[in-house]
């Protein structure tokens, strides 16, 4: 295998140098190239661990019910930010009422891809602020606050 360097140029890649063309050049056009990307950024679980504790810290400091555990805020986020997989209505056939069934995509690592879930959890921070009414700084600042205390919580005397 041989490795060139390409400068990434719009949505595609360019080669760098003149050896970089000409290796290039040996494919057709259209014809499928594997590339590894040897830094490509993986997913954060600092940024997963944050997400989370924000579900647990809006749960406990709003007051609905729709929102008061943090699997519910998890849930109510992924729908009100479209990350929906299916739904579909089912209707009572004794009563008529139609009731809306939704399964929302998960945020899992297997799931998302970086980038996805970079922009994921930044709508997700921002809906949370609006939730509340805070800014977001002064949300994520004080859910990493919340976050610490929990975690040396055992061992302060």
């Amino acid at each position: 295998m041989k490795e060139i360097t390409l400068i990434k140029v719009d949505d595609g890649l360019k080669p760098q140098t003149e050896t970089a063309k000409q290796i290039l050049n040996q494919y057709s056009n259209g014809e499928v190239v594997a590339v590894s990307i040897p830094n490509a950024k993986p997913r954060s679980l600092q940024q997963l661990n944050l997400y989370f504790a924000l579900c647990e810290f809006v749960a406990n400091n709003i007051d609905d019910t729709n929102y008061n555990t943090k699997d519910k805020v998890n849930e109510q986020c992924k729908i009100h930010l479209r990350h929906i997989d299916t739904w579909y209505y089912y209707i009572n056939e004794k009563t008529g009422e139609k009731t809306l069934n939704i399964k929302t995509k998960s945020i899992s690592f297997a799931e998302l891809d970086h980038l996805t879930a970079c922009n994921y959890f930044d709508d997700a921070f921002k809906y949370f602020a609006e939730l509340l009414n805070v800014e977001l700084d002064e949300l994520i600042l004080n859910c990493k606050a919340q976050m610490v205390v929990e975690k040396f919580k055992g061992e302060l005397v």
